[in-house]
């Protein structure tokens, strides 16, 4: 894809996640076809899945799980966006 071209039928997931302590995480991902999927007309399955990548949110980082965010900070950086 060109840069910053968003991919017809993609979409932004985000993952719950909880440690062995019980702290809880946030972990978005971006889910796209490929390329390769949309020419061929390729079914999604488990044997064929989507591009998958994980996204980091500016502002949190996480050292216990790659690419996450503790809910509670996550929670306090949506919320002061949407004031």
């Amino acid at each position: 894809y060109p840069a910053d071209a968003i991919p017809p039928g993609s979409a932004l997931g985000f993952e719950l996640l909880s440690d062995r302590r019980g702290r809880q995480f946030v972990r978005p991902f971006f889910r796209a076809q490929t390329m390769r999927q949309l020419r061929n007309l390729e079914p999604l399955g488990a044997a064929n899945p989507p591009y998958r990548q994980y996204v980091r949110i500016p502002g949190c980082s996480s050292t216990e799980v790659s690419s996450a965010c503790e809910l509670r900070v996550f929670k306090r950086l949506v919320a002061a966006r949407l004031r």
